[in-house]
């Protein structure tokens, strides 16, 4: 799956958790000290 980088930056912003495809395997865009929302 492909997204936009305004996507991925708004999902950000919000506290979500946003994964992305790496090659062939996928990673985690959040840094490491986000806080996921409640």
């Amino acid at each position: 799956m492909v997204i936009e980088e305004n996507v991925s930056r708004f999902a950000l912003r919000q506290g979500l958790f946003v994964i992305e495809q790496s090659g062939d395997t996928r990673r985690m865009a959040n840094a490491d000290d986000f806080v996921p929302a409640t």
